[in-house]
């Protein structure tokens, strides 16, 4: 049952005050929510054969959440299915194991501490100078606060619907953003410009007060620069430290062989996002030749 207005309305608040952006993708509207009665905790979830999946670990204050796992937990069995939940962070470890669930590690949150992040010094050569080329190139990135301009959603959809039949997809949902108008409209909107043209674009995803941030859906055009969406994240995480966000969450890796949770290099963490948010469609050197410019952090 997919949520109505009031569902996701409700939800957005406490996903707000929380700790984990990437939960931004619970008000997509295609998945289920299911609230405490007071609604100030919910669980995030699809259907799939015979299992409940929930995305993430359940969402608001310590003691709601945990109330609502239980309830989750209590009517998936109840009606018959196997409760799951993918991408719980290790906060949400002392519930699950409560709950009698087995855990299964898949990987692990790369999570850049932007007040560590800069171009400044001898490591960071290559990247600064990557910056600068798409400076050259006539790259500039704007963060747009919502309502947004219908006519940039509109060009943003053909980004979109240009990107998808290039990669010959189509859109992922559940744990990835889907190009949605509502749902891009809840968010600010990080578009890269070229003559005042959008050429790539991302939504950024907030929690705490703006102190956590991450993304959900990035496309680009088909004649974006070399090194745009790199850009993008550069420059991205440049301007977000200097409005004070302190962690920019690149999201749990996929099972892609790039295991950033085994390396240091800010590098691998790109490459993880990458891939989460449609890498198996990107045609980059691999990314082993996209990761080779970041210095390890």
């Amino acid at each position: 049952m997919r949520p109505g207005p009031e569902a996701l309305a409700a939800a957005e608040p406490v996903l707000r005050a929380g700790t984990s952006p990437d939960a931004g993708v619970a008000l997509t509207g295609d998945k289920s929510l299911m609230f405490l009665d007071a609604s100030d905790a919910f669980v995030v979830f699809g259907i799939s054969g015979g299992s409940w999946i929930a995305y993430g670990g359940p969402v608001g204050p310590a003691q709601a959440a945990e109330d609502v796992a239980f309830d989750f937990v209590e009517e998936a069995r109840r009606a018959g299915a196997r409760p799951v939940f993918y991408e719980v962070g290790a906060e949400d470890v002392p519930v699950m194991l409560d709950l009698g669930m087995q855990l299964h590690k898949m990987g692990k949150d790369a999570v850049v501490d932007l007040s560590r992040f800069s171009l400044e010094g001898s490591s960071r050569k290559k990247l600064r100078a990557a910056h600068a080329r798409a400076g050259r190139d006539g790259l500039t990135l704007e963060i747009l606060s919502p309502p947004h301009d219908p006519a940039l959603i509109e060009r943003l959809r053909e980004i979109s619907d240009a990107w998808l039949v290039a990669k010959h997809a189509r859109e992922k949902g559940f744990s990835v953003g889907r190009f949605d108008p509502a749902w891009l409209g809840r968010w600010p909107l990080a578009v890269v410009l070229r003559e005042s043209e959008p050429v790539a674009f991302a939504n950024v995803m907030t929690a705490g007060d703006g102190r956590a941030a991450s993304i959900g859906l990035m496309r680009h055009a088909d004649d974006a620069p070399s090194g745009t969406m790199k850009y993008l994240f550069t420059e991205l995480m440049l301007q977000l430290k200097a409005c004070g966000c302190l962690r920019f969450s690149l999201g749990m890796a996929p099972l892609s062989g790039l295991a950033p949770e085994r390396s240091s290099r800010l590098s691998d963490r790109f490459g993880a996002a990458i891939y989460r948010h449609g890498g198996g469609f990107y045609n980059f050197e691999g990314l082993r030749a996209f990761k080779q410019k970041f210095d390890p952090v």
